[in-house]
């Protein structure tokens, strides 16, 4: 199994354990046969699925639920965006600025700014574990995960209170992965 699809479902099962408890974490990943032998991305999000239906049938708490995948979502910023954000805190000079750099950085205008709103938009799933390969929605609550980048990203560069919210996600179903980041 490669590092990267051995490496989430073991950050999967450590925040469980750590969040909900080792009972809970033997639950979810032991009822999950389709993660034993992963060798592309395309059974990388049939097993992401699996875990996903299995962790909403057993944690009925959607919040808590929500905190697990936000954590992994914050852990992956910080392994691979924080230094990228920081950079781009400092070197812009209020809100106008930071889209343009998150824009510049990121290859694309994903940012915008309308009405003391931030919207971001994808076209397509930038997790990099292989779901947008699913041919079925996956639970939103795997998409919390990037609710917890999402989060983790704006607390790097902004400095004022926000809130973020998940407005749409492919994995899910719907057309574009839509970001609302509201500040004041």
């Amino acid at each position: 199994m490669e590092n990267k699809y051995k490496g989430w479902i073991e950050g999967f099962g450590s925040v469980v354990d750590d969040q909900l408890g080792v009972g809970t974490k033997q639950k979810v990943l032991d009822q999950c046969n389709l993660c034993q032998t992963i060798s592309n991305d395309k059974e990388m999000a049939l097993c992401v699925k699996e875990v996903m239906m299995i962790f909403d049938k057993i944690v009925k708490d959607e919040e808590k639920r929500y905190n697990v995948m936000g954590t992994l979502g914050n852990t992956c910023f910080n392994n691979f965006f924080v230094k990228i954000a920081e950079g781009i805190k400092k070197k812009s000079n209020g809100i106008v600025e930071i889209i343009k750099n998150l824009n510049i950085s990121s290859g694309a205008e994903y940012f915008k700014l309308e009405d003391n709103k931030i919207y971001a938009t994808f076209n397509q799933c930038l997790c990099q574990l292989g779901v947008r390969e699913a041919e079925e929605p996956i639970s939103k609550t795997y998409c919390s995960c990037s609710l917890g980048w999402m989060k983790s990203l704006f607390n790097t560069i902004l400095d004022t209170p926000f809130t973020v919210e998940l407005l749409e996600s492919i994995v899910s179903g719907g057309k574009t992965c839509h970001f609302a980041i509201n500040f004041s």
